[in-house]
């Protein structure tokens, strides 16, 4: 099959792409519905059952476990909240009476839908107080460390000279308070899947560049500058390409050494899952940085999280670049396509525009095709629940009138899409087992 799309709404002209759905998988065929428990998991495979959700490796393909010891595997959707804007209000008002109604019909939808967890920005509170689906905390380390340290812009959007400030020596004690302060209640409980530190911190080839431009009075600046010394780096003009990447692995190594030390210490039950890097292929900057990113990582969190945009179907060679670098699986934590029937401009956020909501459809199963064929991917979570709305003039730059969401603004269903979500999430277990016994059967002599 092949779909027309833009990579930007503003792109002149639509280009064609091939598109697999579950109608062209040779050889699968529809199963009844796989017995799941309540949280998701498959009660046919059962493993050790520790209480908490766990990830492993087995016959060569990384697994998740709920706590009950059921094979898992996520199927999330980001952003699951109510609209606070004025319409949005009366629409909740008129369509469920109340928010506690809402969690409740949403819970019920999305199971319904196959989606098993709330991913990242979820109102989850709401729901584990009389819906409870699995769910994903974020925790912001950095940013609220920049905050704390005024360090960030005027705006308060931005890092100073574009450099955050993991090199500072308050980090690694403000990383103990706070994981101390937003893990305690969380710590013991079952429905919880694990830990997000951050989202998309700019690692690029040019992070030495970016902290010496900081005034030579900054810390940071300060422990690049002992950083050079140490590996009796003189200039300060221009570096080789093996010391950009020399710094972008010590302040990786810097990062995650600190946040997950802080992130076990308060909550040794729950899963690491990093900090959601962005690939941004437009980047060179940003694609050079990636290995040693994806090497130090790997160390430390238990599920690495990349938010992948651009890129129509998951490409095997990446994938197993990145599992190669970090001996560790994966969940792509973004993803989405706009379409221009909705009625909106589409002109912000980083997801593929293409015409209609079918096509919306044909690319989740595409892409959710292509994920769950790689032995080290453990799961997607779709950007995002409910579209942008026009009127809200607080939202963030990237989420300005764009159709993300399985729902509109006023929480209308867009039903060709999820009718495509649903055909192929019911289905993923079985897709799991088709993909495994093909990997399988390829290998045999």
């Amino acid at each position: 099959m092949i779909v027309q799309a833009k990579k930007k709404t503003t792109d002149k002209k639509w280009k064609k792409y091939r598109t697999v759905t579950m109608a062209g998988l040779k050889g699968f065929e529809t199963r009844d519905a796989i017995k799941i428990n309540q949280y998701g998991g498959r009660t046919d495979k059962l493993y050790k059952a520790t209480g908490f959700f766990r990830v492993m490796k087995k016959n060569k393909r990384w697994i998740m476990t709920d706590p009950d010891g059921c094979q898992w595997y996520q199927v999330g959707c980001n952003h699951v909240v109510v609209n606070h804007t004025k319409q949005g209000q009366k629409a909740l008002a008129g369509i469920y009476g109340s928010k506690v109604r809402w969690a409740k019909d949403t819970a019920a939808q999305l199971r319904s839908l196959g989606f098993n967890m709330l991913g990242c920005w979820s109102n989850w509170r709401a729901f584990q107080r009389s819906a409870p689906m699995p769910y994903t905390t974020q925790s912001d380390f950095m940013r609220e460390f920049a905050k704390k340290m005024n360090l960030l812009t005027k705006r308060g959007r931005d890092y100073k000279c574009g450099f955050f400030p993991v090199l500072h020596p308050a980090f690694p004690s403000f990383c103990n308070e706070h994981a101390k302060k937003m893990l305690a209640d969380t710590r013991n409980d079952p429905w919880l899947v694990g830990h997000f530190s951050d989202n998309e911190l700019y690692f690029t080839t040019d992070m030495l560049k970016r902290c010496l431009s900081l005034p030579q009075t900054d810390p940071n600046h300060q422990a690049a500058r002992k950083w050079m010394i140490e590996h009796r780096i003189s200039s300060m003009k221009s570096f080789p390409e093996s010391i950009k990447l020399a710094f972008v692995r010590f302040v990786a190594e810097t990062y995650f050494k600190n946040v997950s030390k802080a992130i076990k210490a308060a909550d040794p039950n729950h899963l690491y899952l990093g900090s959601r890097f962005a690939l941004d292929t437009s980047s060179k900057s940003n694609v050079a940085a990636q290995r040693p990113l994806w090497e130090v990582a790997g160390k430390y969190v238990d599920i690495i999280s990349m938010n992948w945009y651009r890129k129509w179907t998951p490409d095997k060679r990446t994938m197993n670049t990145w599992n190669r670098w970090s001996n560790r699986p994966f969940v792509i934590t973004e993803w989405y396509a706009k379409g221009m029937d909705s009625g909106m401009r589409n002109i912000t956020g980083w997801g593929w525009t293409v015409k209609t909501q079918k096509d919306r459809g044909r690319f989740y199963q595409n892409f959710a095709i292509g994920l769950t064929k790689h032995p080290a991917c453990v799961g997607w979570h779709w950007f995002k629940y409910m579209d942008n709305d026009t009127t809200d003039k607080n939202a963030d730059p990237s989420n300005r009138n764009s159709n993300k969401g399985i729902v509109n603004c006023l929480y209308v269903p867009y039903l060709q899409l999820i009718g495509d979500m649903k055909e192929l999430n019911d289905q993923i277990y079985p897709l799991l087992d088709y993909f495994h016994a093909s990997s399988q059967e390829r290998k045999k002599p």
